[in-house]
């Protein structure tokens, strides 16, 4: 046979074919199926193959087994509105359409309520016309599940088919998980990508407008308290003036006798070069601005004259002798040893001083020992520097001052303080600032940088009580921060302690500076103004003490005034400085803010060419609006590219290019290779555009970055933004067109192992500055994250997190009473259930205790709520089971114990409890019986005995049983149950005579209920029709009281 289907759509017509064959020996069909997709080609495509099976019918009714359909409907007479029916279905969320309403009317045996008949309509697809199904059911009170049966017959009263009832097999949930996981394949672990939120770079930020308002010029500072404090750490009492003029004076002695063991003899009025002398005394070519300086201090003691040109010295009085020299050192020494560490340390240097100069041995093993434990270090001098004291109080006081000023402000401009330490080296300084904000109970974030990651181990010990408020991340202040992962602009305060005066340009070291703090931030600078003597014999004896190469700032010495601090900090980007100096002058404390007006790089050009460049893939405007001054301000400059009909080169920074069109992209990185352009980074901004054709958006950046692979040598950051396209809970929405972007740049990174970030920005943030703000801080944050998705400030960063077990059970709560929670993320997996109260119970109500739920899709569509019109249903689990465990006043039809089953028609979501009226028995299974048989075995086995039982409780349980049994029987309930005298013979009964009663009575009311007279077996007279009782009997006295104390 063969049968030919034709399928007609709008745009083609297909023709499916079915041929059969039938096979002789097997007595069995085969079938093939093929397809012929393309029109007018002729050519079939085979797309299955099968065979039929005959059914074998091996339980044929009898016709004369069923009633005849007019004779039922004779019977049924009285009709039930199924309408109500369905509108009651509605309520939970099941709505039938009128095609699926196949209930069409309803008839009952108004004589027997247990027989039904239905019928069922089926309407045509095509038609008016229905073909209407009748249902018979009809069941005996007695009768098992099993043994029940529907028959469906036709209009016609010809039987259709025949329904026989469900067997029931007794199980639990721990046998089901059981067999599932024995059917589990051992697969590897399955990941899911979940997002964790960190703070984003605008979250918690402080508000700076706000903290200087009324300070313009840091007028705080002219607190007449806070100048107080500031004079009396400038002033020197007696000892530190004393110790000051001992050491400098030791340290003149030490420089003059080297210069004396090195062969200098001085005349009068002779006139040398510091190179003449370098040559002359032997001096190492390293040491020749150290020499300048000691000859400095040669004519600071009255020896010298320094003469304006080329580093010329005269000798205006001579020296004291080598002799007289020696015997000052002597004298000093031997009256300072009460002096502290810091001075062994310049007395050390001092005695290997001329064997330093000469080359003989390292300034470097001198001042680094070894031996780490060594105090005469130069670590030693830097925690135990006399001039410290006055340093840190100094520090401290304008740290105070500052921060003040944070914490008089309203609570909504208080945020987090990011504050930065350049060069924090051993924490020195890190440990006199950090208390101040702890004291002011300030909310901040403290970046511990050093130029090398060595210092961070120690670090990190020391500060381990501050936790995760300190993070630590390497900083070169020479170089650019933006090539060294740093945020531009994005810093509250940096602060700096005795470290650019150490850098080769203080001017550059400034202007990067600059670029770490925000508008209206502050600098905070820590430094040595003047010349210090102790210096010159201990630290000037380092290489890394004279590489400044800022001649025009600093002729022939590192340290320089607070007065041209100031000016520099004012040229770079910083106004309202102020110093406030401390040890007479010595160090200070230079402090200002970052202005507002600062125009950036200024030595930076402002063409493409020969400049740090960004190619950027944006619409002109979207550029123009929020990322053009920013570029400018880092000095950094940008080819523009954007989307057209045709390539065309607009001006030198703009291009036009066909994002569909490969040879234009490649036209770029051509006209860039040509160029010489040093791409520093690209952004990709295609993908925010709402009006574009994503097909387009997506073959730009697929040739983009095959450009880059296969072109471009030295691949730089490449950052592509997209907006909404990624779902961080299940609340959020998401736009999915360009979704197909992301995947790509994810697929780039992972494949070709290329350096792109991805970014999500808000759809729903109204501060569209902030989130491109946001945007712009990514294009140089570099902490190894490559998906991120802003939303509400967060920066939501990817994470891949092993699957979680769906099969896991739910903890249920600690209580009597208790249900599910339907989460607001409407996820699955974030089910629970919380305690509930009991609620009062009307007149005609029964209270059920639920033992099983029915579930089914339309549940957990209740929970998923896939779409609005599930928002208004919260019943989980409609048909359910249990057991009656109260009843209202005017309850008649139930008591407590009886087995029912009904619909959960409230707002309740797996309730332990149901209050409602409309339920109907539970039939028992013959297992119930099966159930008391082996019961009754088990206790009049004279080895039995019960030691689960607590007998306090099951007396309590057993006494209103035995009570309702009286009662039952009074009220013509249909058991005859000998009670006998349970309490007296109970009471009287001692130890374990008293198991020995309940026992006796058990088996005695188990006899009654099964029929058995007292010299039946068990085996005879065995009922089905009286097993509700015993049941209600076994719940509550046997399962309601296992795994309990069992003290009598």
């Amino acid at each position: 046979m063969n049968l030919t289907i034709v399928v007609k759509t709008e745009s083609a017509e297909n023709k499916v074919s079915i041929y059969t064959q039938q096979r002789a020996r097997s007595n069995t069909d085969t079938a093939l199926v093929s397809a012929s997709p393309l029109k007018n080609t002729g050519k079939w495509i085979r797309q299955a193959t099968g065979t039929f099976v005959p059914l074998q019918a091996n339980n044929a009714h009898q016709k004369d087994d069923f009633n005849a359909l007019e004779d039922i409907k004779s019977r049924c007479g009285e009709e039930i509105d199924t309408t109500e029916f369905y509108e009651k279905l509605m309520t939970v969320g099941l709505e039938f359409g009128e095609t699926f309403r196949s209930l069409g009317k309803l008839w009952r045996n108004a004589k027997d309520g247990n027989e039904i008949l239905t019928e069922i309509t089926s309407s045509a697809s095509e038609s008016s016309s229905s073909t209407s199904l009748y249902a018979h059911c009809k069941w005996e009170e007695n009768q098992s599940a099993e043994d029940r049966q529907a028959v469906l017959y036709n209009a016609e009263g010809k039987v259709v088919a025949v329904m026989s009832g469900v067997q029931m097999i007794e199980t639990s949930s721990d046998v089901i998980l059981k067999t599932l996981n024995n059917q589990q394949l051992a697969l590897p672990d399955m990941f899911e990508e979940v997002w964790r939120a960190k703070t984003g770079p605008l979250k918690y930020r402080m508000n700076l407008e706000a903290m200087d308002n009324n300070n313009k010029s840091l007028d705080f500072f002219n607190d007449a308290n806070f100048q107080t404090k500031i004079a009396d750490m400038y002033k020197l009492n007696d000892t530190e003036n004393d110790s000051v003029e001992r050491r400098d004076k030791l340290i003149y002695r030490y420089i003059l006798r080297s210069f004396y063991k090195l062969g200098w003899k001085p005349k009068l009025n002779e006139v040398f070069t510091v190179d003449e002398i370098l040559q002359k005394l032997g001096i190492i070519n390293s040491y020749t601005m150290l020499t300048n300086r000691y000859c400095q201090i040669f004519a600071e003691e009255g020896i010298l004259f320094e003469l304006e040109a080329n580093s010329q010295y005269k000798v205006i009085k001579l020296p004291p002798s080598l002799a007289e020299t020696e015997q000052v050192i002597e004298q000093i020494v031997a009256a300072s040893k009460d002096e502290a560490v810091d001075f062994r340390v310049i007395e050390l240097c001092g005695e290997k001083l001329t064997a330093i100069l000469s080359g003989k041995v390292s300034a470097l093993s001198v001042l680094f020992p070894e031996e780490k434990t060594s105090e005469v270090s130069a670590e030693g001098y830097y925690n135990n520097c006399f001039m410290l004291p006055k340093f840190h109080t100094t520090l401290q006081h304008v740290f105070r001052k500052v921060l003040c000023t944070h914490s008089d402000l309203p609570e909504e401009d208080r945020g987090i303080i990011r504050v930065l330490e350049i060069g924090a080296g051993t924490g020195s300084s890190t440990k006199i600032v950090l208390p101040i904000f702890e004291e002011l109970e300030t909310r901040y974030q403290y970046t511990y940088t050093d130029i090398s990651p060595a210092f961070f181990n120690k670090a990190e010990g020391i500060f381990q009580p501050y936790g995760k408020k300190i993070q630590y991340k390497v900083l070169n202040i020479e170089s650019d921060p933006l090539e060294q992962s740093f945020i531009p602009h994005h810093y509250d305060i940096v602060f700096a302690s005795n470290v650019l005066h150490a850098t080769q340009d203080i001017k550059e070291s400034l202007r990067n500076a600059r670029v770490l703090v925000k508008d209206n931030g502050f600098l905070v600078l820590a430094e040595t103004l003047n010349a210090i003597r102790d210096y010159d014999i201990m630290f000037g004896l380092l290489d890394g003490y004279w590489r400044f190469t800022d001649r025009d700032v600093r002729p022939n010495y590192p340290n320089i005034s607070s007065q041209k601090w100031e000016q520099l900090c004012v040229a770079e980007g910083f106004e309202g400085i102020k110093s406030h100096l401390c040890f007479n002058g010595r160090l200070g404390i230079v402090a200002g803010k970052a202005t507002e007006s600062y125009s950036g790089y200024k030595a930076m050009s402002s063409s493409v060419q020969n400049s740090k460049c960004w190619l950027v893939f944006s619409s002109k405007e979207r550029y123009t609006q929020h990322f053009q001054e920013k570029f400018k301000k880092l000095g950094r400059s940008v080819l523009l590219v954007t989307n057209s009909t045709n390539y065309s080169q607009v001006d030198e920074s703009h291009y036009q290019i066909r994002p569909e069109m490969k040879e234009d992209m490649q036209k770029i990185f051509q006209m860039i290779k040509t160029r010489d352009l040093g791409i520093e980074g690209i952004l990709f901004l295609w993908g925010l555009d709402p009006e574009s054709d994503h097909l387009r958006q997506t073959h730009g950046f697929l040739y983009l970055a095959q450009t880059l692979l296969s072109d471009f040598k030295g691949l730089p950051r490449l950052v592509v933004a997209t907006e909404g396209i990624i779902r961080i809970d299940d609340e959020s929405a998401t736009d999915i067109s360009p979704a197909t972007l992301w995947g790509m740049v994810k697929s780039f990174r992972s494949e070709a192992n290329l350096h792109v970030k991805s970014i999500d920005l808000d759809p729903d943030d109204e501060d569209v500055e902030k989130a491109y703000y946001e945007l712009w801080s990514e294009l140089w944050n570099g902490d190894n994250e490559f998906q991120i998705a802003y939303r509400h400030r967060n920066r939501h960063v990817a994470r891949l997190i092993t699957c979680r077990d769906f099969a896991s059970p739910l903890t249920l709560p600690q209580c009597e009473r208790y249900s599910m929670v339907l989460p607001a993320s409407k996820n699955i997996q974030d089910l629970k259930f919380c305690a509930n109260g009991a609620v009062a119970l009307q007149d005609s109500q029964i209270e059920v205790k639920v033992h099983a739920f029915g579930l089914n899709f339309r549940d957990v569509f209740v929970v998923l709520k896939p779409s609005k019109e599930f928002d208004r249903f919260n019943a989980v689990g409609l048909e359910f089971s249990g057991t009656v465990v109260a009843a209202g006043p005017k309850v008649t039809r139930w008591k407590v114990g009886d087995k029912v089953i009904g619909c959960n028609f409230t707002e309740g979501a797996l309730p332990s409890h149901i209050n409602g009226y409309n339920v109907v028995p539970m039939s028992l299974d013959v297992g119930d019986y099966d159930q008391c048989v082996k019961l009754l075995r088990d206790i009049e086995d004279p080895k039995m005995n019960l030691p689960q039982l607590r007998v306090r409780k099951l007396t309590a349980n057993i006494g209103p049983y035995l009570e309702e049994m009286k009662v039952s029987k009074d009220a013509g309930g249909g058991l005859d149950v000998k009670i006998g005298n349970f309490w007296e013979d109970f009471n009287a009964a001692e130890g374990e005579q008293k198991m020995g009663v309940i026992k006796q009575y058990i088996c005695n009311i188990l006899r009654q209920i099964l029929k058995f007279d007292d010299d039946d077996t068990i085996d005879e007279n065995q009922k089905f029709s009286e097993m509700v009782r015993f049941k209600s009997l076994y719940q509550t006295i046997f399962k309601a009281n296992t795994n309990l104390d069992t003290k009598v």
